[in-house]
């Protein structure tokens, strides 16, 4: 069974707006739910020696677990996260560290950007357009 684990940190590095915190999510295959939990802290540790993504942060907190027992035709939301008041930069990857046999991940840019340099968002889905 695939197990979704929704994260949730806080990171001892500072910028200009102050402390740093974020989300993130981690897959793991599994036969149980302590085997899920278990192979979400390898991995964490993993990521912490081995590179510099998680080399600041102070704590892990679950927010969520999600046993994917099968995906739904017409396919399933696993997580929704909202922030109430002015809307603050962030940094965003995919797949950091994760061979492109495991899996692969795209991007839709404005036209002329690179994914190495920043962007505005553009929305995917306008519900207020015609």
């Amino acid at each position: 069974m695939q197990y979704l684990g929704h994260f949730s940190f806080q990171d001892s590095r500072s910028s200009e707006v102050g402390e740093r915190h974020g989300y993130f999510t981690l897959v793991v295959e599994a036969h149980s739910d302590d085997e899920a939990l278990d192979k979400f802290e390898s991995l964490l540790l993993r990521l912490k020696a081995d590179g510099d993504i998680f080399d600041s942060t102070d704590a892990v907190y679950l927010d969520a677990c999600i046993k994917l027992k099968a995906v739904p035709p017409g396919g399933l939301l696993a997580h929704w996260a909202g922030w109430s008041g002015e809307e603050v930069s962030c940094i965003t990857t995919a797949l950091p560290g994760v061979s492109e046999d495991a899996a692969s991940a795209f991007y839709l840019l404005p036209d002329g950007a690179s994914e190495d340099e920043a962007h505005d968002l553009q929305p995917f889905l306008d519900f207020t357009a015609d």
